[in-house]
């Protein structure tokens, strides 16, 4: 029986991608039922799941980061008019260009769904 040489920390690499920029530990810390660790979010989906965070975390809801987060929940259950949507578009810009450095917004849409009463920001 051979042994095995793992190189470069191989043992945790967890994705079939050759170059990961940026790794953060997945939100639900659920072991890898293969490996036994934590499971890990990368690249894309590292940065997604960062911003998904930052803007549904309300400001002072973080212990010794007041400043982090947004306040866009305070617009829950105002009616939907072309003014609320600007504020909107506003705060999350000025959000993530305060709190996540890996980002830059090229393009940033706020739009409705009247129907389901839902607020879409893409």
């Amino acid at each position: 029986m051979a042994a095995r040489i793992i190189k470069n920390n191989q043992e945790y690499k967890q994705t079939d991608a050759d170059y990961e920029i940026y790794s953060d530990f997945d939100k639900s810390f659920l072991p890898n039922p293969f490996t036994r660790q934590l499971s890990r979010k990368t690249n894309e989906s590292s940065v997604s799941m960062a911003i998904r965070n930052l803007l549904l975390t309300n400001k002072y809801e973080r212990r010794r980061n007041p400043a982090f987060g947004s306040t866009i929940s305070a617009y829950l259950f105002e009616p939907f008019s072309e003014t609320v949507l600007g504020e909107v578009e506003d705060r999350v810009r000025k959000t993530i260009d305060n709190n996540e450095p890996r980002v830059r917004i090229l393009e940033l849409n706020v739009t409705t769904n009247e129907k389901e009463d839902e607020l879409i920001i893409s």
